[in-house]
């Protein structure tokens, strides 16, 4: 679990950590980045009382090197990847990997129920849970378990993650879409399963959510130039609509505004379809009402970032088809294979485990 800035909710989200009811869950690593004194307090405070807690330094702040730290810290022949943004049921564990076992899955993961509190992050939550808002991703909007590409949060078996050298610490973003498209052209297979659920909380602001969605765009697109993973159709999407509002906008300063009208009233109508799902979904006037603000900083901010990594310099520069594999991930400093390692006094007496590819 990489955890930053993550807020007094953390407390809640370690807690439903701990509450794991799958016996053979006997380590919890959290990678914790500096920079932030309530979320390394509350950490410090939860490992104190958790047996199993491991706590490991993330001086990057950044994702992929954490979780690569984690997962050399780790010695269990499974391995789940959650963060501090999420609630996880006391039964995410032990049914994932009852998942795997049944289904011979490389790796398994739950649906997500995207949730708010206040009318801006309920309406967030909503655009995040439409098809309208986010395609067709499924794990955010299916209700039915199935193979699919990509998952959140899932289970993997912690072998296979070493082999294929762990999540690939130059993406800030996209970092499970990545390393899931590894894991299939290893020939892995995974799977969404629907009956276990964890709760979500997006950004609570909408621009914080346009940050987000800016970086998702932008490093999707890097990832798909030099890791060798495809963008799909739901993903060119929101770069077709940044290049049609342009090049209208352009039209229109000729004289030419119809094509832009036209366009912006089709879009507004899906905008509206998107406040009519928020309604039904949360039954909350103020939220419906954020929900189509929310879907357009989404799709503006997406392609906005896809467009910038497109057109930077290096970007047009030829690139290879994918970056070199990653070596293997291995841990420098074994843990012993039974009893977890004793909890540290203060994260400044840890050594941060070097990341591998680096």
């Amino acid at each position: 679990m990489p955890v930053r800035q993550e807020g007094a909710r953390l407390q809640a989200v370690l807690a439903a950590v701990s509450a794991q009811d799958c016996p053979e869950l006997d380590q919890i690593v959290v990678a914790l980045a500096p920079g932030d004194d309530l979320t390394e307090r509350l950490v410090l405070a939860w490992a104190a009382e958790e047996p199993r807690a491991v706590v490991i330094a993330n001086p990057e702040g950044i994702v992929s090197p954490g979780l690569n730290r984690a997962l050399a810290a780790s010695y269990q022949r499974y391995v789940v990847r959650v963060d501090g943004h999420c609630l996880v049921p006391p039964d995410l564990v032990s049914h994932l990997l009852a998942t795997v076992r049944r289904t011979g899955a490389t790796c398994a993961g739950p649906r997500l129920r995207t949730c708010g509190e206040g009318h801006v992050q309920r309406g967030i939550a909503a655009a995040m849970s439409s098809s309208l808002g986010v395609g067709g991703a499924r794990f955010r909007t299916s209700t039915a378990s199935d193979w699919v590409d990509t998952v959140a949060f899932g289970l993997y078996e912690r072998g296979v993650l070493a082999r294929l050298g762990g999540f690939r610490p130059e993406l800030v973003r996209n970092q499970d879409d990545e390393l899931n498209a590894r894991v299939r052209r290893d020939g892995g297979r995974i799977y969404l399963d629907a009956d276990v659920c964890v709760d979500y909380f997006p950004r609570d602001s909408l621009r914080g959510l346009g940050r987000q969605y800016y970086e998702y765009g932008y490093w999707r697109t890097v990832t798909a130039r030099t890791c060798g993973d495809a963008l799909r159709v739901r993903q060119l999407v929101p770069g077709l609509l940044v290049a049609g509002v342009a090049g209208g906008a352009v039209l229109a300063a000729v004289g030419l505004w119809q094509p832009l009208a036209a366009g912006l009233s089709l879009y507004a109508l899906g905008l509206l379809a998107l406040a009519g799902q928020s309604l039904r979904r949360t039954r909350r006037v103020l939220a419906a009402a954020v929900s189509p603000a929310a879907g357009a900083v989404m799709h503006l901010a997406y392609g906005a970032g896809l467009w910038r990594s497109l057109l930077r310099p290096s970007m047009l520069r030829p690139w290879p088809e994918a970056l070199p594999p990653l070596p293997p991930l291995t841990s420098p400093q074994p843990l012993p294979l039974h009893a977890p390692p004793a909890v540290p006094e203060a994260l400044g007496s840890l050594e941060a485990l070097p990341v591998p590819g680096a």
